[in-house]
């Protein structure tokens, strides 16, 4: 009788191995979560610019670059490609026109002064939130540049002669991009949660954000991180992740000495041993961008999991060839 049992055991071990070769074979590795993120790469090899696709969306790309070491050379190598398309991805094409050329640039105690030529006034309502927005996003955070400040020959500007959008302000990284924002007002009287996407553009899938402007003056980072899980509506142009669809933020979520500790549902896992790419991808894109934060850990069901991520880290995505 034991014997039998023994065998029965071994039967049943045998057909289970056997499924789960079969699964494991049959197994497309297409419906694996890829990461889209790299991590630490050198400084100077890449930089993010910004170029827009056939519905107006601003979509930030990687691209190699070498920095020279010489700020107005390296800002003019910039915003040069920034005019040119990539030619890997024929939907995508720049948002500065190639009839705007810059003039001089100029550093001063963290705000780069950009003087272009006349071009610059003839931006529409439509172009020239786009063109503040690419240029923030690109520029700022960059070899010590923190806010921008735009001339024409020499000339301060306060509003574009068919802009709602002023000119006179100084801009920084913390305007966001894709905005959607029709009133100039609104944009320096909130903050910006900025919560990504996913748009495939020409075959590549691309991480796209969307700034979300809210008063978060009496939000907790536990509000913060909710709402950037709450994709609902973000944009009808770019399709909402779904990883996040399960997802909740738990209490425990905290700032602590500059550690921001996220703390998941079981949703953020990919196995029982490492968390989805596509989650933690997303999401350290967007919390990075919170003030004060310096390092990010995740905690699942309030256990930790995965390695401290520093906020400074040089983060390369949406990679393309020009």
């Amino acid at each position: 009788m034991r014997k039998k049992k023994i065998i029965n055991t071994l039967l049943v071990c045998a057909f289970v191995l056997a499924v789960g070769f079969v699964y494991m074979k049959n197994k497309d590795p297409k419906d694996e979560p890829v990461s889209n993120v790299v991590y630490d790469q050198p400084s100077g090899s890449y930089k993010e610019v910004v170029y827009q696709d056939n519905s107006g969306l601003l979509i930030p790309v990687n691209i190699e670059l070498t920095e020279s070491g010489q700020l107005e050379k390296d800002v003019m190598d910039i915003l040069y490609k920034m005019k040119e398309s990539p030619s890997s991805l024929p939907n995508l094409s720049p948002v500065l026109s190639s009839d705007l050329q810059v003039n001089s640039t100029s550093l001063n105690d963290k705000l780069l002064t950009i003087d272009f030529n006349s071009a610059l006034l003839n931006l529409s309502k439509e172009e020239s939130l786009k063109f503040i927005e690419a240029l923030t996003w690109t520029l700022c955070d960059y070899n010590g540049i923190e806010k921008l400040h735009f001339t024409s020959d020499g000339n301060e500007i306060t509003n574009l002669p068919d802009s709602y959008i002023s000119l006179s302000a100084n801009y920084g990284h913390n305007l966001g991009l894709n905005n959607f924002e029709t009133v100039n007002a609104y944009l320096h009287k909130t903050s910006a949660l900025v919560v990504y996407g996913n748009k495939q553009i020409d075959g590549q899938d691309f991480y796209v954000p969307v700034t979300k402007r809210i008063d978060t003056s009496d939000l907790s980072v536990q509000d913060k991180v909710s709402i950037l899980l709450s994709q609902n509506s973000i944009s009808s142009l770019i399709s909402e992740n779904k990883a996040f669809e399960n997802l909740k933020v738990l209490n425990g979520t905290r700032i602590e000495d500059g550690r921001l500790i996220v703390n998941l549902s079981d949703g953020a896992l990919l196995d029982e041993m490492s968390l989805n790419p596509q989650v933690t991808d997303m999401l350290l894109l967007s919390l990075r961008q919170i003030d004060g934060v310096e390092t990010i850990s995740f905690e699942v069901n309030g256990e930790a999991i995965g390695k401290d991520e520093i906020v400074s880290k040089n983060v390369v995505y949406n990679v393309v060839k020009m």
